[in-house]
């Protein structure tokens, strides 16, 4: 059995320029989409009690970095930069869905990007990474992935062929 890993993945157009009083609706209507790309269906009562929990937890959340003087920050050069404050070098190693881990919680694969302050027109090249190898083009970035993905449907057809020959032993 090979599984298809690709996904698209829908567009919020407004979640770039959300405020705080736009979470609700941008819930509302992102957890019925996750849900329905994992293959999860629920009802129409337990999908709004789960939106209602999220919701309830992002206020939660916000209303306790409000307490402690946390401010909202919004990397004006990259959207997905998690350096916080006035900055030169731009980062993101802890993204959300871009790690893989096993039982124990070991990372086996990650991914995240780095653009750097310098000089020299080079170095600032942002760098896209793949657990250890670093790609310098969207293209690159593409063919990479799409070798994992062919990969990754090897090993799914390799794990059921090992299982079912191990069933008849």
């Amino acid at each position: 059995m090979q599984r298809n890993a690709t996904l698209a993945t829908p567009a919020i157009p407004s979640a770039d320029r959300a405020s705080a009083s736009d979470l609700p609706a941008i819930i509302a209507e992102a957890v019925p989409t996750a849900l329905a790309r994992a293959g999860i269906n629920l009802d129409a009562a337990t999908t709004a009690a789960l939106i209602a929990d999220t919701t309830n937890r992002l206020a939660a959340a916000a209303e306790t970095a409000r307490e402690h003087g946390a401010t909202t920050h919004r990397c004006p050069v990259y959207r997905d930069c998690e350096a916080s404050g006035p900055h030169h070098d731009h980062y993101g190693h802890n993204l959300p869905g871009l790690e893989v881990s096993d039982t124990t919680g070991e990372t086996i694969l990650d991914a995240g990007f780095a653009a750097l302050s310098s000089d020299n027109p080079h170095e600032r090249r942002p760098a896209v990474y793949l657990r250890g190898c670093d790609f310098d083009s969207a293209d690159a970035v593409h063919a990479k992935t799409t070798e994992l993905r062919h990969m990754l449907d090897r090993v799914d057809a390799l794990a059921d062929r090992v299982f079912a020959d191990g069933t008849q032993a």
